[in-house]
C-alpha cells in the first residue's frame, strides 16, 4: 500500500512540474525533461512527451537487471574499464527525445559525455529488457534511437521470446545477428560476457560471485 501511495505521489509531482511548461502547448525539450525530473522518476521523453516506463512493477525484469548490474559494475571497476549505470540514467537521443536504458556502459577515455543529469553523447554497450507491455513498435524504436546516436553495441533482451537481438557498430554501419544460447560476448566490454540463456526470465543463472569469478574477478 505504501508504495502504490509513493508512487502515486511520485506521479501527481511529476504531473505538477510538467503542467505549466505543458500549459503552452510546446512539446518539452530534454533541458525541459531534467528538470521536471528527478532520479526516482522512471519517465523517459519521446518526442517531447513524458512516458513512464512499464517495467518498474516487474519482479523478474528486475531481478534480472540487478544481477546484470551487480555483476558487470565489480567486473568493470575491477579492470579498469569505465563506467556502469542502470535505469536511472538519462540518455539524452536528440533535443525532443531521451531514454532510461535499464544497463549502459562507457569506457573511462569517453567520460566527458557523463554529466550530472544526463549522458549526452552515445554510450558504449546499451542493454533494454523486454516488458510484456513494450509493444513491438515501441522495441524497434529502442534500437532506432540507439543507432540514431550512434551506441557501439545494443544487447536488446527480451525473454519472453528468448532471443537477444545484438547490433555492433561497424565503420558507420551496424550489424545485427540473434542469439538464444551459448556464450555471448560484448565487443565493447572487453572480456565481458554471458550465457544467452541465462538472460531469460525463468532460467536459471549462477550467484553474482559465482559469475565474477567465471569472469576472473576475485573478491
Amino acid at each position: 500500500m505504501r508504495r502504490h501511495i509513493a508512487q502515486a505521489g511520485t506521479l501527481k509531482r511529476v504531473r505538477e512540474r510538467a503542467r505549466r511548461m505543458l500549459a503552452s502547448e510546446q512539446p518539452l525539450t530534454v533541458d525541459d525533461y531534467l528538470r521536471v525530473t528527478d532520479a526516482d522518476d522512471l519517465y523517459e521523453l519521446i518526442d517531447g512527451v513524458l512516458v513512464e516506463r512499464t517495467m518498474a512493477a516487474m519482479w523478474q525484469h528486475e531481478q534480472l537487471s540487478a544481477w546484470l548490474l551487480a555483476t558487470l559494475r565489480p567486473y568493470v571497476e575491477a579492470n579498469g574499464l569505465g563506467y556502469v549505470s542502470g535505469s536511472r540514467t538519462a540518455v539524452k537521443i536528440s533535443e525532443y527525445r531521451a531514454r532510461l536504458p535499464d544497463l549502459l556502459f562507457i569506457r573511462r577515455e569517453r567520460a566527458d559525455i557523463i554529466t550530472e543529469s544526463a549522458i549526452v553523447g552515445a554510450p558504449d554497450w546499451v542493454l533494454e529488457i523486454r516488458s510484456r507491455a513494450n509493444y513491438p513498435a515501441e522495441w524497434r524504436s529502442l534500437e532506432i534511437d540507439y543507432r540514431a546516436i550512434g551506441v557501439a553495441e545494443l544487447w536488446l533482451v527480451d525473454p519472453q521470446a528468448q532471443v537477444v537481438r545484438v547490433a555492433r557498430r561497424r565503420e558507420g554501419n551496424y550489424e545485427t545477428f540473434e542469439q538464444s544460447a551459448g556464450a555471448l560476448h560484448s565487443s565493447a566490454i572487453a572480456g565481458f560476457w554471458v550465457e544467452a540463456s541465462w538472460l531469460f526470465f525463468g532460467n536459471e543463472r549462477p550467484s553474482t560471485l559465482e559469475m565474477l569469478r567465471l569472469l576472473g574477478i576475485s573478491l
